[in-house]
Parts: structure tokens; sequence; C-alpha cells
């Protein structure tokens, strides 16, 4: 990570800061890497799901921190193995947004799991397979971050940011279908925003 993005997220104090931070390294304006990630290393960008980004960086602008989203995808890779995605979301945001945002995606006929960062989830487990390889899982989805996987994947964060995270409500969104989750996030951020 470079030094200025460095300061950029260690600046950011809470929630809020840190969607706003990641909302410009999804936009690519000024914020060239995040934590968690190979330093300049871009958004997922995906031309089969061109609503799915800026879905997005809107809901990161309306205060849902999206840590991780894809798009629903299947293929072979260079290896011969066939693989496959559940088009998702998961993040983090505060009460009263957390109920809204489950609310709608139920609403929309999605997937959602949530919980606080007081009570163990509702889902225990590794939670949901949302990437498969040759059927077998690769990728989970929906099971509690606990405070140590919260503070490794922002690793360089300020203390108050991954207690303001620790607290919040984790959020899961899977659109098995894929074709309603982009809509449904940017009809909610639109609306909270």
């Amino acid at each position: 990570m470079t030094d200025d993005d460095r300061v950029r997220w260690d600046a950011a104090l809470s929630l809020s800061g840190l969607a706003y931070v990641m909302s410009q390294w999804l936009m690519q304006a000024g914020v060239q890497s995040r934590p968690g990630r190979v330093p300049g290393r871009g958004p997922l960008v995906d031309s089969a799901s061109p609503d799915m980004l800026p879905a997005v960086i809107a809901a990161c602008q309306a205060q849902f921190l999206v840590t991780h989203y894809q798009p629903r995808a299947r293929g072979v890779d260079v290896a011969g193995a066939e693989w496959s995605t559940l088009a998702c979301a998961h993040g983090f945001a505060r009460y009263p947004l957390a109920v809204s945002l489950q609310t709608a995606g139920l609403r929309a006929g999605l997937e959602v799991r949530m919980w606080d960062g007081v009570r163990r989830s509702p889902f225990p487990g590794q939670g949901r397979a949302v990437r498969l390889r040759n059927g077998v899982p690769e990728k989970h989805l929906g099971a509690h971050l606990n405070r140590k996987q919260i503070t490794r994947e922002f690793a360089g964060c300020n203390r108050a940011a991954i207690d303001a995270l620790s607290a919040a409500y984790q959020i899961t969104i899977i659109d098995p279908r894929g074709s309603t989750i982009w809509k449904t996030l940017d009809l909610w951020a639109l609306a909270h925003m």
C-alpha cells in the first residue's frame, strides 16, 4: 500500500469513514489500494455485470461498507477446472441502515444473512458457498467475522475503525439467480444517501 493510501485508511476513524475511503478506492479516485489486498490492484469489474460496480459504490456512499462482492458467473480456468460463483455482496452497516438493507434484500427475494457485532451469528459454520471449483466450495460468505478476522482484513486501519466494524452489523446478500442484487443495492442506496 502506498504511504498516501495508508494515511487515508488510517484517518478513517469510523464505519462511515471507511465506507467513504472504500468508495474512493472503488471509483479509483485517488485511492489506489485497500487493506487486505495486493497493493495497486483495483476493484473487481465485470463486463457481463455492468451495473455491479456502480451499485457497490453507491452502497458504500450510503454507509454500507461493502468488503466483498462478485457477479454470478461460470467458466473454465486455464487448468481446465470448472468454476462458478453466486452474485453476492458482504459488508458492514450500522443500525437502522442494516435493517433497512435486510428488508430490501428479502423483499427482492434475495438470501440475506445478518447479525450484529455483539451476538453470535445465527448461521453457524463456514457460511454459504459462493464460489465453487470443480463442484468443491472455495469461498464462503455469511459466517460471523470475529474481531481478529476484521483486524486482519483491515490491517493498518485505525483502532477506532476496527472497534466500529466489530460493533457493526455484518450483512451478506446472496442472489443465486444473479439478476436482482445490483438493482436492489442501487435502489436501497438511492433511498439512503
